[in-house]
């Protein structure tokens, strides 16, 4: 019931996006959500995916340097984003 409430919400935003917003912004906008949803695809199959699958049996004994790695990867991985973002908005602006 979650996953289709969400996905409706999702429709309906979309839809309503589409009719009040010009094609040009309309195109920005799903240019700028097809590379979010990319983005976070790839941070969660880096990241989340792999802490849940091998985070308690793998690394049952040493769950503290892990959980370092893990965070620090997350730090690295959210500036590398940032800065990509930050570019494309830059040459999007100029």
């Amino acid at each position: 019931m979650d996953q289709g409430l969400f996905a409706g919400a999702n429709f309906v935003i979309h839809v309503l996006l589409a009719r009040q917003l010009s094609e040009a912004d309309y195109g920005a906008f799903a240019s700028a959500f097809a590379i979010f949803l990319l983005l976070g695809t790839v941070h969660s199959s880096f990241l989340t995916e792999p802490m849940m699958v091998f985070g308690s049996g793998r690394f049952e004994k040493r769950l503290t340097p892990y959980l370092n790695w893990l965070l620090s990867s997350h730090l690295k991985l959210t500036l590398f984003f940032g800065a990509v973002l930050a570019v494309i908005s830059l040459g999007a602006w100029a």
